[in-house]
C-alpha cells in the first residue's frame, strides 16, 4: 500500500524538484455523499450494513508547485441498511495521498482540473438496538487504493472551491462484535472488495498564487 504511493510520489517529486524551495503548507476540507458498492465478505453487500455515509474529510500536507503530498483523515456519518430499530453507523478513513493541480482551462470558465491517488486504512462501525438488544459491529481493513479528481475555481485570493469525485477500493480484514457484556473479534478468512464513491465539494487553501 504505502510502497506503491511512495513510488508515485517519488516520480512526481522528481518532476518538480527545481521548485522544492518554494514548498508551502497545504490544507483542504471536503464534504460529500458516499454510497457503498461491493461486499463486506463474499455474499454480504456493504449496503446491508451501511448504505450511505456523509464523509467530512481534512487533507493536510505540503505543496511543491502543482504537487501536494500529505495525509488525509475522514469521518462519515452513516445510514444503516435494513434497520428495524434504533441504528447508527460511522466510517473512519485515514492515510496518505498525492494530488496534482493542472493549469486553469479557459474553456471551463477558468476552472483548474486536478487529480490524485491515495491509500490508507478504514474502520466501519454499525450499531443496532433491536428488541432491547444492542450490538456494535466494527469492520476494519486497508483502503488498498483510491483515485480522485475534480475541478476548482478560485473564489478568493487564497481559496479554491469546486466539485470532486473519489473512488476508494478497500478490503476488510477483521471484524469485532460488542454486545455490551460479551465481546469478540476475529480475522476474516473470506474477504471481498468494496468501494466508497465520494461525490462532493472540496475547498482548498491556496498559498501560492501560481497554483
Amino acid at each position: 500500500m504505502s510502497s506503491r504511493l511512495a513510488a508515485v510520489t517519488a516520480v512526481l517529486l522528481a518532476l518538480v524538484a527545481p521548485r522544492a524551495a518554494r514548498a508551502e503548507p497545504a490544507a483542504s476540507v471536503r464534504l460529500a455523499l458516499a454510497p457503498a458498492v461491493g461486499s463486506v465478505v463474499p455474499g454480504v453487500p456493504v449496503s446491508d450494513a451501511i448504505g450511505f455515509q456523509f464523509p467530512l474529510q481534512l487533507d493536510l500536507g505540503w505543496a511543491v508547485g502543482p504537487l501536494t503530498v500529505g495525509a488525509y483523515g475522514s469521518w462519515g456519518y452513516g445510514l444503516v441498511g435494513k434497520c428495524q430499530g434504533s441504528c447508527s453507523a460511522s466510517v473512519v478513513r485515514t492515510g496518505l495521498e498525492a494530488t496534482w493541480t493542472f493549469a486553469s482551462v479557459p474553456e471551463l470558465r477558468g476552472a483548474a482540473p486536478w487529480g490524485g491517488v491515495g491509500a490508507g486504512y478504514e474502520w466501519a462501525t454499525e450499531r443496532r438496538s433491536e428488541g432491547g438488544n444492542a450490538v456494535t459491529t466494527t469492520w476494519r481493513g486497508f483502503e488498498l487504493f483510491s483515485v480522485q479528481g475534480g475541478l476548482e475555481w478560485r473564489v478568493a485570493r487564497a481559496v479554491a472551491l469546486g466539485p470532486f469525485l473519489l473512488v476508494g477500493l478497500g478490503r476488510y480484514t477483521n471484524m469485532a462484535l460488542d454486545a455490551g457484556v460479551d465481546t469478540a473479534s476475529a480475522e476474516l478468512t473470506h474477504r471481498a472488495v468494496h468501494a466508497w464513491i465520494h461525490v462532493g465539494v472540496r475547498g482548498r487553501l491556496v498559498l501560492d498564487g501560481r497554483k
